[in-house]
Order: C-alpha cells, then structure tokens, then sequence
C-alpha cells in the first residue's frame, strides 16, 4: 500500500491518522460493500469483520483493491456528511448501499467481472447470520 501511497493503520495505538491513512475497519467495511457485494453486512455486522466475515473481506484483496474500495466508501460518506439542498432523503442510510452501486458500476465501465465471480464468493447474503 505504500507504493501507492496510503498507509495501512494495522493497531488502534497507532497515532498516524490522514487521507493517506487506512485502518482497518474502514476497510472491512469498504471492501465488504464495493467488491463483496455485502452492503447489509459491511454496515450492520461490524464485528463480525475480523470473525466470521475476515475470510470473505480479506482473501485474494490487493492494495489496489482496498485502496479503491476505500476511496469509493470514503467519498460516498463524505456526500452522507455534507448533502446538497437537494439530497434525497435515503442518504444517511445509503452509504454501503450506494459504494456497492458505484463499485459494480466501475467494474461494468471498465469491462471486468464482478470480483465475487472472479474470487468465487457466493451472493447470498442469508449464509452469513
């Protein structure tokens, strides 16, 4: 992740905090919704992250992954935070939602198979619960 340019807080003591700088519940949240499609999960299964869900988040994810994932969820939150005059009303309940929406979309553009095809991660979302 260096390489390209972001940290990757691994421990909660860490003081380090910035744009550049990833932790690692923010990413569980933002790859569990953009490339895993589980936009329920990554928002109401928090804890589960680093359980039963680490698997699923984080096998076969690269720093490019992440990265990008992390960009998609940080901007949708950023829209939840600071809406236009003409928001619509579902936006503070859609952030996963709609990094999920964004992060299929930019996979359709650039021609390329959802990654839960290529990582061969199912879509249902009821064999987690």
């Amino acid at each position: 992740m260096q390489d390209l340019g972001y940290t990757y807080k691994r421990q909660r003591e860490e003081k380090r905090s910035g744009p550049d700088v990833i932790t690692p519940a923010i990413l569980a949240e933002a790859v569990l919704a953009a490339w895993r499609e589980q936009p329920a999960q990554a928002k109401f299964r928090r804890k589960q992250h680093f359980d039963r869900l680490y698997d699923t988040i984080f096998k076969d994810l690269n720093a490019a992954q992440a990265i990008l994932a992390v960009l998609i969820f940080r901007a949708v939150e950023n829209k939840r935070k600071h809406p236009s005059d003409d928001a619509p009303d579902f936006l503070p309940y859609a952030s996963h939602y709609l990094t999920l929406l964004i992060g299929q979309k930019l996979l359709r553009d650039q021609q390329m198979s959802p990654l839960r095809k290529v990582f061969g991660i199912p879509r249902s979302f009821t064999s987690i619960g």
